[in-house]
């Protein structure tokens, strides 16, 4: 085999241990990826040109499968928001899963034949293995992976799940390490094999577990935020339902009156005393305006969150005003609208609540308010964009999905993320900035979705 022929399979080798450690990050550990394709596509190309070039050049590097390693801590210290240097000590665990998988291609047929695989039958057995493997997880995963990401992206590793997950990673680092090198411990082949079958089922059983505990975490943090949400909208309804109904009585009671009210203008005007003329029509346009919704928007579900949104904001002291109405074509699920403008506008609150932001604006005669809260809405055909903007602290940071400034950070960041998976459900987008305005500094996040 020439020099670059060599090269290349090297660097089809290191891709293979890149790629396995990056799968157990992203579907063991939940760690973040790479999303900008135009990220991974240059992190994929400075890969493949260093591990190339390093074997070009005699004496720079000599065990050139370090590369894979390398690299795998390059990409965490990339993807990760916050404690970058320490997750690079995950390629401590995150090996032992794959030493645990490699070590049954040296186990099995030792263990079914009593004899090991010559070196390079194995290589290229467990080079075919795998990219068959790799071929059919991108043809046929398609629904795992969006699956995974959607149900991944509601939760957070505990304390224990990681610290379990990384117990079982050494624990595999050591089985496979030993089940490879045990033909050099001098034990008799009955014993050999005897230790080789339990190591395997070991190995085995751990993976199986290993990715099962995750998975089913995954499932259940999802169907708990999607109870929430259903709370959340359910709670919404029934004040929304309250609230109308309280109004239709008020309506109808102003309806009972409006004859006496136009007899008593009459007399009013009768006797020409136009100054109780003018009260009187002042009072009456105040107990008509309370006959009407509070915010109307053309989307029940909207109004039904927004309404209950604007006690909590009346509650507080806070101003809210809405420019625009839900006119659109665009086909939205409840939850889904839920989720973008329950979290949106709850973030808004706890942000003036929480805040000396709340007491940033102030009227021109001095009177100072609680802050407020502006939504636009604009539609056209199927798109839709909601923007949602509120004072905050000047040096207030944008916080990316997921994460939070919160003391509390496993039990909170998610509202953010829920928003951006929406957005990307709809074959939108969210973007989040921070600018100066006379008033201070303004928060703003502008959703956009679109429908097919």
């Amino acid at each position: 085999m020439g020099k670059l022929a060599l090269c290349l399979y090297n660097c089809i080798e290191m891709a293979e241990i890149l790629l396995a450690l990056l799968a157990v990050s992203r579907y063991v550990y939940l760690e973040p990826v790479l999303k900008n394709r135009k990220a991974q596509f240059i992190y994929g190309t400075a890969f493949f040109v260093f591990t190339f070039v390093v074997q070009m050049l005699p004496g720079i590097w000599e065990d050139i499968q370090i590369t894979g390693i390398l690299f795998f801590g390059v990409y965490i210290f990339l993807t990760r928001e916050s404690h970058r240097i320490r997750g690079i000590f995950l390629l401590i665990p995150a090996l032992g899963f794959l030493v645990g998988i490699t070590a049954l291609f040296y186990a099995v047929p030792y263990l079914v034949t009593g004899a090991y695989l010559p070196e390079r039958e194995n290589a290229l057995l467990s080079d075919g293995i795998f990219w068959i493997v790799v071929l059919i997880f991108y043809i046929k995963g398609a629904g795992f992976r969006q699956r995974a990401a959607k149900e991944s992206a509601y939760r957070q590793l505990g304390r224990w799940e990681r610290n379990f997950l990384h117990g079982v990673g050494i624990f595999l680092f050591a089985v496979g390490s030993f089940l490879i090198t045990i033909y050099e411990a001098g034990l008799s082949q009955d014993m050999s094999r005897f230790l080789t079958g339990l190591g395997c089922l070991s190995i085995v059983f751990l993976e199986v577990s290993a990715v099962a505990l995750v998975q089913q975490g995954n499932k259940k943090g999802y169907f708990q935020y999607m109870t929430t949400i259903g709370e959340h909208y359910m709670r919404a309804e029934l004040v929304h339902f309250r609230a109308y109904k309280e109004q239709e009585v008020r309506l109808r009671r102003f309806r009972h009156d409006i004859k006496n009210h136009l007899a008593c203008l009459c007399r009013l005007s009768e006797t020409g005393d136009l100054d109780r003329m003018r009260t009187y029509l002042e009072n009456l346009e105040g107990e008509l305006r309370q006959t009407d919704h509070a915010v109307q928007t053309g989307n029940e579900i909207v109004d039904a969150i927004l309404n209950e949104k604007l006690l909590l904001a009346q509650a507080m002291g806070v101003s809210f005003s809405l420019d625009g109405n839900f006119s659109c074509e665009i086909e939205m699920q409840a939850m889904d609208i839920c989720t973008i403008f329950a979290n949106a506008l709850d973030n808004a609150l706890e942000e003036l609540e929480r805040s000396s932001a709340a007491k940033m604006d102030r009227k021109e005669d001095g009177e100072q308010q609680n802050g407020w809260i502006r939504l636009k809405i604009s539609c056209q055909g199927k798109m839709a964009c909601f923007v949602f903007e509120n004072p905050v602290r000047p040096q207030k940071k944008i916080m990316p999905p997921g994460c939070t400034d919160k003391k509390n950070e496993k039990e909170h960041g998610f509202g953010l993320l829920n928003i951006a998976y929406v957005a990307e459900k709809y074959h939108g987008s969210m973007k989040q900035q921070i600018r100066e305005e006379k008033e201070g500094s303004v928060y703003s996040l502008e959703v956009l979705v679109f429908t097919e």
